[in-house]
């Protein structure tokens, strides 16, 4: 009796998805009514745990910072964005010019990076696209180095339009994001700029 419950686990939500994303083209996001906006809330945080116990850690802890209103912009220390080659191409490349210079403190400005599927772990293009990276580098004389603190902007929010394929332990499940942007409409999900932020030595990057 439990596996055949199990089993139907995904069909279920399924048809429960698609009777909130036909709701919601239908007649908008604020037609969705209390128990509808609940079952999507309770989900929201269930996939928070979920993206935890699927190696997710990173998404996982911008989901469950969108279930309580709070301040516009989060700050979290990590370097998991260097699992992207685009990212630490571009980090490598910044820490060599600094290597160069002469001036006391030498800036990245914020620049747009293109995360590709396939190449970067789905991790971290969960996580972070899109990415906003910027750094700053000042040179420590005791050291005889440049010290960078690398930062990573991304808008953490959902999207009326796009899904998601996640695998899970039952199976490949899809996640249409307008169902929690309907929440965001209604005010019971709370976007935000996440910012994910890490300190190198120049020496150690640009030889790596």
């Amino acid at each position: 009796m439990v596996s055949c419950i199990v089993c139907a686990m995904p069909d279920i939500y399924a048809k429960w998805q698609h009777h909130i994303v036909r709701k919601i083209n239908k007649s908008g996001s604020h037609s969705l009514n209390l128990l509808e906006k609940a079952s999507i809330y309770s989900f929201a945080s269930v996939i928070t745990v979920g993206g935890l116990l699927h190696g997710y850690p990173e998404v996982s802890k911008e989901q469950a910072y969108m279930l309580w209103r709070g301040t516009n912009k989060r700050s979290f220390k990590s370097d998991f964005a260097m699992e992207a080659p685009e990212i630490r191409r571009a980090a490598i490349k910044f820490a060599k010019r600094v290597r160069n210079k002469k001036n006391k403190t030498f800036i990245m400005p914020p620049r747009h990076i293109s995360l590709k599927y396939g190449k970067t772990p789905y991790r971290v293009i969960l996580a972070l696209n899109p990415p906003t990276m910027s750094a700053k580098a000042i040179y420590n004389k005791n050291k005889k180095d440049w010290k960078i603190a690398y930062k990573i902007t991304v808008p953490v929010k959902y999207s009326k339009n796009y899904r998601n394929r996640i695998p899970t332990a039952l199976g490949t499940i899809v996640i249409y994001q307008k169902i929690f942007w309907a929440l965001q409409q209604t005010g019971w999900l709370h976007p935000y700029d996440a910012e994910w932020s890490w300190n190198v030595m120049a020496k150690d990057l640009a030889d790596s």
